[in-house]
C-alpha cells in the first residue's frame, strides 16, 4: 500500500547509502506519542538495502526490493517485528528536492527478510529511504535507513516557507503556538477548512490516526514523525477535525519541510509545509544558575 506521505519524533539522524548497499544508522530521536509522552529510540539494530527490478525514471511504475538483516546477519520476518498504527514497516520516502514524499508499507517478497513495493517516482536523484519499525526483540522503535536512484538530474529545494496551502479545495494551515526552535519541544495545530471556507470536521481515520505528519531537513539527515495529541480513532466510522495538535522536537535548526496527511472521502491528501526552524537557546551562564540557586527556597 503507498502513500504519499507517519507516531513521532525528534529525529533520525543517519549517513545514507547508495542503492543496493547497506547502512547502519543511528536514530537519535525521541517519539512523540499520543499523550505527549517521551520514548527514545532505539539504535538501528537491522540494515537496510533496496534493489529496483528495472533503472528507475520519473513517471514510470516500478517494483523495489527491500531486504532487512539483523545484527549478525540474519534475515528480519514479518512476524519478528510490532505492528505500529496498523502497519509493520512504515517506508518515508523522499527526493532530493524535498518535493515528492511518498510513504510506502512493503509486502513479504519472495525470500525470508525481502520486502516489496510499487513506487512512481516523481523526481529525479538519490531518493532517501527511514524504514520505521519496531523489532520484537528489543521493543524499541528504530530506523533503518536507505537509498535508491532515479535516473536524471537531481531538482533542488525551493525553500518556500509557508503555513498554509490549498489541497483538492481543502484548506491546511499550520499554527505554531511558539515559533520553532531547534531542540525545544513545541506545539502546532493543523486546522482544515473545506471548499466552502467552513472549518472541516469529516477527516476519516488513516493508519489509526486522524492525521499523520512526516518532516525532512534540507540535508535530509533528520525525519520527524508525528501523530496528533489525544485520542485515537478506534472505528473506521469515526470522524476528526477541524483541529487537530501535534508535539513537535526539531533536532537541528533551518529549513524543514513538512508532509501533512489526511483521508477524505477514503482518499488520502497531502498538505506540504516549508518550516523555517531557530537555532537552539543558548544555556544559561554558569553565573546565572549559581544566583538562583543562591536564591532558592522550598
Amino acid at each position: 500500500m503507498l502513500y504519499r506521505f507517519r507516531t513521532a519524533v525528534r529525529l533520525a539522524i543517519a549517513v545514507l547509502s547508495t542503492v543496493a548497499t547497506p547502512v547502519w544508522a543511528e536514530a537519535v530521536a525521541s517519539h512523540v506519542h499520543e499523550q505527549g509522552a517521551h520514548h527514545a529510540p532505539a539504535l538501528a539494530t537491522i540494515r537496510a538495502t533496496l534493489a529496483p527490478d528495472l533503472p528507475l525514471k520519473i513517471g514510470e511504475a516500478a517494483i523495489l526490493t527491500l531486504s532487512l538483516l539483523n545484527q549478525e546477519g540474519k534475515p528480519v520476518l514479518l512476524d519478528e517485528l510490532r505492528l505500529v498504527h496498523t502497519e509493520k514497516l512504515h517506508l518515508l520516502i523522499i527526493d532530493p528536492s524535498l518535493n515528492d514524499y511518498q510513504h510506502a508499507h512493503p509486502a513479504p517478497g519472495a525470500t525470508p527478510g525481502s520486502y516489496t513495493f510499487a513506487i512512481t517516482p516523481r523526481q529525479a536523484g538519490d531518493y532517501r529511504v527511514f524504514i520505521d519499525l519496531l523489532p520484537e526483540a528489543s521493543g524499541r522503535q528504530e530506523y533503518a535507513i536507505t537509498s535508491f536512484r532515479v535516473a536524471g538530474p537531481p531538482g533542488a529545494p525551493d525553500l518556500v516557507v509557508n503555513n498554509s496551502t490549498t489541497v483538492d479545495g481543502y484548506r491546511f494551515t499550520l499554527q505554531f503556538a511558539e515559533p520553532p526552535r531547534a531542540g525545544q519541544p513545541g506545539r502546532v495545530r493543523l486546522s482544515v477548512a473545506g471548499a466552502d471556507g467552513q472549518p472541516f470536521s469529516q477527516l476519516q481515520p488513516v493508519m489509526g490516526a486522524f492525521a499523520h505528519m512526516v518532516g525532512f531537513n534540507l540535508e535530509r539527515s533528520t525525519v520527524v514523525h508525528l501523530h496528533p495529541l489525544g485520542r485515537e480513532p478506534e472505528t473506521a466510522t469515526e470522524r476528526g477535525g477541524p483541529h487537530l495538535d501535534f508535539m513537535t522536537d526539531f533536532a537541528m535548526p533551518g529549513y524543514q519541510k513538512l508532509f501533512a496527511q489526511v483521508q477524505v472521502d477514503g482518499r488520502p491528501v497531502f498538505a506540504a509545509f516549508g518550516v523555517d526552524v531557530a537555532p537552539a537557546t543558548a544555556a544559561p551562564a554558569a553565573a546565572s544558575a549559581g544566583h538562583e540557586h543562591h536564591h532558592g527556597h522550598d
